[in-house]
């Protein structure tokens, strides 16, 4: 059993070797070469791919930039350099030896393999498996089968498998050791385990054992050897074949660095010219970076999963949270704490903790209503900050910071590797004070020039700030300063935007402009991959942003409802064409489009099929027409003076599709009479008074609800008397509808968002007025209809088709989420640079890269998720 013993001790030492020692070994060496390429090819996630094992690779030797070496740290410059393949005159004898010791070995075990179980004769008994010979010493001239067996299945094989699998595996570790003098003493130390059998054999076995072994000895498995090339020189052959396994090895079979092709032995005369104290000392520690999480709702908190993305960065992080009251009187948010912290301590960051910004209940205040409402809205947000960034300057936190991510709980990391993009933009990007994100969604597109450059080119406060630059510092003293005065009214980004946008050309500012930053650079960058702000714009769930980490509200990320279940339906009026509504459906695949005309409609050649039923109703009731005639189970409203502007989406949560809405107080709809008599109607129709306003053409009808909400409102209409006589304004209604839900008490199945406070994108949008009213108590008049004509933007009738769009001289199409749209090209011009991802696929468990471009403006949170 003694052989047996041996081979299990041995298989046990090799496999806790590449469990805590190769394994290891072997990633920290793709860490190291990962960024060594990550920086060589620019600091660019656009210019790197990721190998299987999920590390950055070059992708183009165009993107190669020797002078790139110097942006990495002294100590990763000593790393690199003593990676075992830029030096290939110590690694390719060493790896030879230690190949020369394997093969030595298995050609012992196959000399005895040889004598013992082929030449040796096969015998029936043992008693006549030894002979004496001279002396003390005894021959073994046979063996029976069965000995032959387990002499082979106990020694011989195991000896075999475990010299082929130590080879790989002690290539492996040498190739993976980022130390020259290391890698002598590993290769010495893998011998240990070769020879493991002949130490425990020496050391263990008694004396009257080892003298019995001595004195048996075997035949060789040739009587006579002829003088002979052969019997002289092939031994010699083994060299050959340990060369060519070790260069084969090298060069094909290594895994070390796997997807690289070994770019590194290609810029080996750059690590070669690197002088020799740079080669081998680095007397920097690295640099500290942290993350900063100001607490904020239950729902956000346990949101916290998302921190399982995989990261490798070089530099020390770590987290910290930040409570804006006090822990000791909040037991909910210590517990949040305590499970947040028991849930990242070991994964990513060396160190994490929990700060008390100890604000009372009256300073903790955000009220997203802004300052029309009250003038502090912002205070405790203000002062959460202001708490954090003086923190972090008087270093009261336990180390002395670079750099830190100011990261709200509605920032939601997407893809893995986020925090080594924290880091690149910490360390590779050019230098700033402070470097974010401007909105990058659409919300505002229509009125950018009427927005203030304060708000318009502002960075959302979930931003990188860098400690280490004075325009900072002095920011935070203008915030400090200014906290009780109007300013302090101002949420900390904006006010840290107009400060630095003005401070050029504003007098009381230049001379701490000119001071504290150089001439030309810029202290404010925008140009974050790390984070993207889409604020409070509704998102598909399916959409993946380009950057790393979304910020936007929680509740306004939502599913799509399967279009299949929603019929377009269509009202056609005699004097407008359809040619533009039927060839923007293109860009839709709803379940059906039905049209419902009082006059033979008949629809372009081109475009997708149309059912046309004819009217049976007035004009006024075409939602009723269509609601009979619909055979889905929603149904949305527009007519032949709308288009559809791109692909199509209802979004819904859960079974909850969003319904838009303006309050009944807002300025806009308190100016415009076709809103207050709207609302004024559907009081008198089902006495609900309502707080919110509902536009017809962006509601989604439940058809079954639809239809009986049309009978009822058919009753109602004939008890107050005709339409034609102005005894009411308006046909059915989409306030009428949710008036009727309520006074009803039906289901009511929506999910209400307030579109002055989120992103809303139309389904249709005109591309013509409408008509006035000719009756003699309209409320759409001439005057309403030309400043409706004038207010649609010729821009958008390119509809999806960016050539066309950027060929009118005073267009430019902007590409957006899953399409884009054509706009002005002065309004064009005041949005951000485009953010772009190249299509990537990351490893298993991770995610994907989107191949799609993604632009920027800004917005606030809704109260509840904040």
């Amino acid at each position: 059993m003694w052989p047996t013993q041996v081979v299990f001790l041995q298989i046990f030492v090799i496999s806790q070797m590449q469990a805590l020692v190769a394994s290891r070994a072997v990633t920290e060496i793709r860490q190291i070469y990962g960024r060594y390429e990550f920086v060589m090819y620019g600091a660019d996630v656009t210019h790197n791919y990721l190998t299987p094992n999920g590390f950055p690779r070059g992708l183009d030797k165009q993107y190669f930039d020797m002078s790139n070496f110097a942006r990495l740290t002294d100590e990763e410059k000593d790393l690199a350099c003593n990676i075992p393949f830029s030096q290939m005159q110590i690694l390719v004898p060493i790896l030879f030896i230690w190949t020369l010791t394997i093969v030595a070995d298995l050609r012992r075990c196959g000399d005895l393999f040889v004598r013992l179980i082929l030449s040796t004769p096969s015998i029936t008994s043992m008693k006549d498996a030894v002979v004496e010979g001279e002396g003390e010493c005894e021959i073994v001239v046979g063996l029976t089968k069965e000995v032959k067996a387990l002499l082979a299945l106990t020694c011989m094989i195991p000896r075999w498998i475990i010299d082929v699998y130590l080879l790989w595996l002690g290539c492996r570790w040498l190739c993976a050791t980022p130390n020259f003098g290391d890698l002598l003493l590993n290769s010495v130390a893998l011998e240990f385990i070769v020879l493991l059998k002949d130490t425990l054999f020496i050391g263990v076995v008694p004396d009257r054992n080892k003298r019995a072994t001595q004195n048996t000895l075997i035949q060789p498995w040739q009587k006579k050897e002829p003088a002979n090339y052969r019997v002289f020189l092939s031994a010699f052959l083994l060299v050959f074949v340990s060369f060519s396994w070790v260069f084969y090895y090298i060069y094909r079979f290594q895994d070390s660095l796997a997807g690289s092709g070994l770019s590194l032995l290609q810029d080996k005369a750059l690590l070669q010219a690197l002088p020799e104290h740079v080669e081998r000392a680095f007397a920097h520690e690295l640099a500290e970076l942290a993350l900063v999480r100001p607490f904020a709702s239950n729902q956000e908190i346990q949101g916290e999963a998302c921190f399982g993305s995989r990261a490798n960065v070089p530099a020390r992080a770590c987290f910290g949270g930040a409570c804006p009251g006090r822990l000791d009187e909040n037991p909910v948010a210590s517990i949040a704490a305590a499970n947040v912290q028991n849930s990242f301590r070991a994964r990513c960051f060396r160190e994490f903790h929990i700060e008390a910004a100890n604000l009372t209940a009256a300073e903790d205040i955000y009220d997203s209503r802004g300052y029309a409402v009250r003038k502090d809205w912002v205070n405790g947000p203000n002062k959460v900050f202001r708490f954090i960034l003086q923190s972090f300057l008087e270093k009261s936190f336990v180390s002395d910071y670079e750099a830190f991510f100011f990261m709200e709980f509605d920032s939601t990391p997407l893809r893995p590797f986020w925090l080594d993009q924290f880091y690149a933009e910490v360390f590779q990007y050019p230098r700033a004070a402070i470097r974010g994100s401007r909105y990058r969604g659409d919300s505002w597109d229509n009125f950018l020039h009427h927005i203030p450059n304060s708000l318009l080119y502002h960075m959302n406060g979930n931003a990188i700030y860098f400690l280490r630059h004075p325009w900072l510092r002095f920011l935070a003293q203008k915030l400090e300063e200014e906290a009780a005065s109007e300013n302090g009214s101002i949420a900390f980004d904006v006010r840290m935007a107009q400060l630095t946008l003005e401070a050029p050309t504003r007098s009381d500012l230049q001379t701490a402009w000119t001071q504290n930053v150089p001439e030309g650079e810029n202290p404010y960058q925008d140009d974050s991959l790390l984070v993207g702000n889409y604020a409070n714009t509704l998102l598909n769930d399916s959409f993946e942003p380009p950057e790393f980490v979304r910020h936007g509200a929680l509740a306004n990320i939502l599913e799509n409802l399967d279009n299949s279940l929603v019929t377009l339906a269509v009202q056609a009026f005699h004097q407008a064409n359809a040619t533009l509504l039927v060839e923007s459906l293109s860009e839709s695949d709803f379940g059906e489009v039905v049209v419902v005309s009082s006059v033979d409609f008949a629809p372009p050649g081109t475009g997708p099929s149309l059912r046309v039923v004819p009217a049976t109703l007035p004009e006024h009731m075409a939602l009723c027409d269509l609601a009979a005639a619909v055979h889905t189970e929603y149904l949305l409203f527009t007519d032949t003076y709308h288009f559809i502007p791109g692909p199509t989406h209802v979004l819904v949560n859960g079974s909850r599709p969003v319904l838009p809405y303006i309050p009944a107080s807002s300025m806009f709809c308190t100016a415009y009479p076709e809103c207050t008599t709207s609302l004024d109607q559907a009081e008198n129709f089902y006495g609900v008074k309502l707080n919110y306003h509902h536009n017809k053409y962006e509601t989604l009808f439940q058809t079954l609800l639809a239809r009986e909400f049309c009978q009822s409102w058919s009753l109602a209409a004939a008890a107050l008397g005709s339409f034609d006589s102005c005894d009411y304004q308006h046909g059915p209604t989409a306030d009428d509808y949710i008036a009727w839900l309520i006074s009803m008490d039906k289901p009511f199945d929506y999910m209400p968002k307030n579109k002055e406070r989120v992103g809303w994108r139309q389904w249709s949008m005109l591309w013509n007025a409408h008509p006035p009213d000719q009756r003699g108590c309209s409320i759409y008049t001439e005057s309403d209809a030309l400043k409706r004509k004038q207010s649609i933007k010729e821009c958008s009738l390119y509809i999806q088709d960016g050539d066309a769009c950027n060929a009118d001289e005073n267009c430019t199409f902007r590409a957006i989420f899953e399409a884009g749209k054509c706009m002005s090209t002065s309004e064009f011009h005041l949005l951000p640079a485009t953010m772009d991802a190249r299509t990537s696929t990351w490893p298993a468990g991770g995610a994907e890269f989107a191949a799609q471009r993604v632009e920027k403006i800004l917005g606030k949170e809704d109260s509840e998720d904040v």
